[in-house]
């Protein structure tokens, strides 16, 4: 037994989205070409089994990851924040994709000249969707405005965000 894909795998040619999570089926090897015999004069001649081999050397695997899982910003016990370039809020209701299971992730929205416009309530938990809420302000008044976002996390994983 073990695993089908230590050797070798062939890529999946896609992702199915399931939920938050992306599926990826691809097929796997347990070995290059152990467990195989060349027969014959190269190269006319044929791999052949080895009947000692286990003939279980392959298999269709599933990989599942988090949905904008590739990549994330990290922090500690140290807060971290980032904060986006000036854009058009084309949308009035913010979400993001965080994983806080002992920390936080707050969000304030700016205007041109660094002027806070809303702040959100303290996010917590594991996140692919969470809708941002305002403490102060509205995210919604400020809808086709110019503005930047800056992100403060505290023990986290942020993976991104979005408007819609």
């Amino acid at each position: 037994m073990g695993a089908g894909d230590v050797g070798q795998i062939t890529p999946p040619s896609s992702a199915m989205v399931r939920g938050d999570e992306l599926c990826f089926y691809y097929w796997g090897f347990k070995g290059t070409h152990e467990g195989l015999d060349y027969v014959g004069e190269y190269p006319n001649g044929t791999m052949v089994p080895d009947p000692s081999h286990d003939p279980d050397r392959s298999a269709i695997c599933l990989a599942v990851l988090r949905r904008d899982g590739f990549i994330s910003l990290d922090a500690g016990d140290t807060d971290g924040a980032i904060q986006t370039d000036l854009f058009k809020l084309a949308g009035s209701t913010l979400f993001v994709n965080v994983d806080t299971p002992k920390g936080e992730l707050r969000v304030e929205v700016l205007d041109g000249k660094d002027k806070v416009g809303a702040r959100s309530e303290p996010l917590s938990g594991d996140l692919p969707g969470g809708q941002v809420k305002w403490a102060e302000g509205d995210i919604a008044k400020l809808k086709g405005q110019t503005a930047s976002l800056r992100f403060t996390l505290h023990n986290g994983r942020f993976y991104s965000y979005w408007l819609e």
